[in-house]
């Protein structure tokens, strides 16, 4: 997990899956990049980012070679 921000980007420790909200704020920016997992990606992922308040939400899909990108509004996905 990348941080970006206060002028130096910052890599979390520990498990670069999980994002430790007790140390860290919501992120504006999640992206994943999907070889097999693109289904699960597109629904389950994009259900919790969405739960979790997440603004952006960016879908890489390499075999595909296209890019999905969700902009989530207060009341759900666009």
């Amino acid at each position: 997990m990348l941080y970006v921000g206060e002028n130096t980007p910052r890599w979390q420790d520990g498990d670069p899956r999980r994002i430790d909200l007790q140390t860290w704020r919501v992120p504006d920016l999640v992206g994943e990049i999907s070889d097999t997992t693109l289904a699960s990606d597109l629904d389950e992922q994009k259900h919790l980012y969405e739960a979790l308040g997440i603004p952006e939400y960016w879908v890489i899909d390499v075999k595909g070679e296209r890019v999905f990108a969700f902009q989530i509004k207060s009341a759900g996905a666009v």
